[in-house]
């Protein structure tokens, strides 16, 4: 409440200061003048009994050194989803360098503390695309393992479709 009151206040004064930049000085300026003046003492003066009849308040919830945070747990589950995003676009690209191509990688998991807590990992292969020294090995155990070593995982939470 205290911190709205400071912003009308301080909000007419700017807005008064650029109207009287803008007019010229004549009687109408100096009536407008005294029109935003007596609107700057009726912002100042208008909450007043308010706070004298509820008390002042500079504590707790709602005043301007509340210590509560509240957090958004729709915004912290869009930014966890983005960071194993990022992390499975990160694999894909590494495979990639390792010459595998049109792997599709999905992880599952949470971000605690900046660290990643990765419950599953689904690699999607109906795309990939191995150059020829690679055709001749089981490459589900090959995209399991690199991915074992890139993430930091056990291999049983890869699964590969």
């Amino acid at each position: 409440m205290i911190l709205s009151w400071l912003l009308s206040i301080l909000g007419i004064a700017v807005i008064g200061t650029l109207v009287e930049l803008v007019l010229p000085t004549h009687r109408i300026s100096k009536f407008i003048k005294s029109v935003f003046r007596t609107m700057v003492v009726l912002v100042i003066i208008l909450p007043l009994p308010g706070l004298f009849r509820n008390g002042f308040n500079f504590t707790g919830e709602g005043s301007i050194f509340d210590n509560n945070v509240n957090l958004d747990e729709n915004f912290l589950e869009f930014m966890d989803n983005l960071r194993m995003r990022n992390l499975a676009m990160g694999a894909e690209r590494q495979l990639m360098e390792d010459g595998i191509s049109g792997v599709q990688i999905e992880i599952t998991g949470r971000w605690v503390n900046n660290d990643v807590e990765i419950n599953l990992i689904t690699v999607n292969i109906t795309n990939i695309v191995m150059p020829d020294n690679l055709m001749h090995i089981n490459i589900n155990e090959h995209i399991r393992t690199r991915l074992s070593e890139l993430l930091f995982v056990e291999r049983s939470i890869i699964i590969i479709i």
